[in-house]
């Protein structure tokens, strides 16, 4: 992890570095929650907490559209059995403040399979619209995959990217190391241009 470009924590305290490894990690940033709210009547976590990008993951990334977004991902601590997982957790959020007329894009990424169960893991996830879901803005309406030039747009503007650090219901402690996005193998799509930044 490049120490100059921590990943910071929303709604928590701030993590902590640290110039060790375990398995993979190595010179990573561990956090853990610093407050539980749960929903008397369903049991549910109301609060999430990320790993929030430094700026330098800010800007235009427009050249990473077809490649993938790869990080190291483990717990230190916490209970991890299926019951207390987070199903169908966003993973990754990217955000684009300036996108749709400066109304805003918010990209997400679910997590599959065992991305939550605790085990330490080298994710990579694939930076095109087909792997993507965007924010209806609405309650009511559900989360679908972005256009190609809605895809290509974030990644021209990004103002925001999160990974998840809250993967179950009660607490835990995870470690994020190697955070990286990896250029496409090809240009953007040339009808998206006018969506560039």
């Amino acid at each position: 992890m490049d120490r100059g470009g921590q990943w910071g924590e929303r709604d928590g305290a701030a993590p902590q570095w640290e110039p060790y490894s375990r398995g993979i990690l190595n010179h990573y940033v561990l956090a853990s929650d610093a407050e539980i709210q749960v929903d008397r009547s369903t049991g549910a976590d109301l609060t999430r907490w990320w790993f929030v990008a430094p700026p330098k993951f800010h800007g235009n990334h427009v050249n990473a559209y077809g490649g993938q977004l790869h990080f190291s991902l483990g717990s230190t601590a916490g209970d991890f059995s299926p019951p207390k997982r987070h199903s169908g957790a966003r993973l990754v959020e990217i955000e684009c403040a300036t996108c749709a007329a400066n109304t805003g894009i918010r990209l997400a990424y679910f997590a599959q399979g065992s991305d939550l169960d605790g085990s330490t893991k080298a994710l990579t996830i694939p930076l095109t619209a087909s792997s993507w879901r965007k924010d209806p803005k609405s309650t009511i309406e559900t989360w679908t995959a972005p256009s190609t030039c809605e895809m290509v747009e974030v990644l021209s503007g990004v103002s925001a990217m999160r990974v998840l650090g809250d993967h179950t219901a009660w607490y835990e402690s995870m470690a994020l190391d190697d955070v990286g996005l990896e250029r496409g193998s090809s240009s953007p799509p040339v009808d998206c241009a006018a969506w560039y930044h």
